[in-house]
């Protein structure tokens, strides 16, 4: 059987590493969104001359 110390411990891992889990979906999330930011504007390449130079 567990002790009260140990499933106190217990939780506390639990609830970090829920945390984390969350954290790193929201990190992947972020860096979708950038990626599909990134494409869409050079997509528009010719169209945009901001950008002239950044293309191959």
């Amino acid at each position: 059987m567990a002790t009260e110390n140990q499933e106190k411990e217990a939780a506390y891992v639990r609830d970090h590493w829920d945390a984390q889990g969350k954290l790193v979906g929201y990190l992947i999330t972020a860096h979708g969104a950038v990626l599909v930011g990134c494409l869409a504007a050079l997509r528009d390449y010719p169209s945009t001359p901001l950008f002239t130079g950044i293309g191959l």
